[in-house]
């Protein structure tokens, strides 16, 4: 199970957006698109009020738009985002305040394999160790000598 764990934390690893520094990330590429408020105006019909952010694997780009498949949207008045099933929306890239795409954040991936190690040996340690006590003396109070 602690191998599992160990994996496990390798291979998810912690990511972290950046911007975009070319003209456009490839196709297939993790995105984050902020929206300025001309874009929250465009995009309420399609996807309700107040986007502040949508999140999705880029499909497509111009110059003068993005299309994204959706994974979640960030609106204004909720503290969590909101999932998507990848629909695909096309933004105008004249409401967009941002592009961020998403890599992995090789400092964060080793603080992560790092904390997972750490749990993984002090569980190992209670399975072999137990939880305290002696263990040792097993005779009963009062010495537990025979005085017949």
């Amino acid at each position: 199970m602690c191998g599992a764990l160990l994996v496990l934390s390798t291979t998810a690893g912690c990511y972290t957006y950046v911007p975009v520094r070319a003209a456009a990330p490839a196709p297939g590429t993790e995105v984050t698109l902020s929206v300025t408020d001309r874009g929250r105006l465009d995009l309420a019909r399609q996807m309700g009020s107040g986007v502040r952010r949508l999140q999705g694997r880029l499909m497509s780009s111009t110059d003068s738009t993005i299309m994204l498949s959706v994974s979640a949207v960030e609106y204004l008045d909720s503290p969590t985002p909101v999932r998507w099933a990848g629909e695909a929306i096309t933004v105008d890239r004249n409401v967009l305040v941002d592009v961020s795409e998403r890599r992995l954040s090789r400092s964060r991936s080793w603080v992560a394999a790092g904390v997972v190690a750490v749990a993984a040996a002090l569980v190992s340690t209670v399975a072999i160790k137990g939880f305290g006590g002696s263990g040792g003396d097993t005779r009963p109070p009062g010495g537990g000598t025979d005085q017949d």
